[in-house]
Parts: structure tokens; sequence; C-alpha cells
């Protein structure tokens, strides 16, 4: 069994201190390290995770090597799950990043286009009214 008392004083941190990391009393956790009471599953869940050991180890169960290779296998995956995510969320934000440049430059285009037909339509009347005063030239 894995004894609460020896990882803190590893980490050199006072109760106090991770009493307020973990979100417990002092006395809970003194009563912890003495095991005059156990942790609850996310309790010992949560100190496993800041303390680098097994939860298992902390409730005071013995792992067998089937059991450390399957949470070695567990963790292993997890790991890979995770960065498989932030490989994907990096690769979202450069897709994103690309949506918004090509959407800028659609805004960009639509405005160079309304700006072209506008002129065109503005040459257009102008042509009509020189013709327009052509042909009334020609009628006198």
């Amino acid at each position: 069994m894995v004894k609460l008392k020896d990882l803190r004083e590893q980490t050199g941190r006072t109760q106090d201190a991770i009493a307020s990391e973990l979100g417990i009393s002092r006395t809970y956790l003194s009563q912890l390290e003495t095991e005059k009471r156990k942790p609850g599953r996310e309790l010992a869940e949560k100190m496993g995770a800041y303390f680098h050991v097994s939860p298992i180890a902390l409730l005071g169960y013995q792992m067998d090597d089937t059991q450390r290779e399957l949470r070695d296998e567990r963790d292993s995956i997890k790991d890979r799950l995770d960065l498989e995510k932030r490989e994907h969320a990096r690769e979202l934000q450069a897709k994103q990043a690309e949506i918004d440049r090509l959407s800028a430059e659609v805004a960009r285009l639509r405005h160079d286009l309304d700006f072209t037909q506008t002129v065109c339509r503005q040459m257009m009347k102008q042509n009509n009214l020189q013709e327009d005063t052509l042909s009334d030239g020609e009628n006198m």
C-alpha cells in the first residue's frame, strides 16, 4: 500500500497546502495519512493524479501484474487519444483560419464585382445617352 504521508513528504509540501489543492480539510488529510479514514473513489482518483500514483494503491489494494499491464495499456491509449485530440484541434484551427481567409477573399471579390457592375452600368447609361444624342442630331 502506498503511504499518503510518504507521498506528501516527497513533494516537500505541507498538509495545509495539499489539502487546499485537493479541496479537503487539513484534518481530513491527516486522518487519511494516519489511515483512520479512507478516501472515496473520486478523491482517490484526484489524489492519484496529484501524486502520480494509482488510486487503487491509495485505497490500499494491491495490483497484480495483469492489472498493472491493463492500467499501463489504458494510460497509453489515453495518452494517444489526448495527442490525437490535440492534433485534430490544431488541424481544425488551421482549417478555420483557411475558411476565414477564403471568406474574406470572397467578400473582397464580391465588393470588386459590385464595383465593376456599377461602373459597367454607368458606362452603358453614358453610352446610351451618347447614342441618343447622336440619333437626335441625325434626325434634325
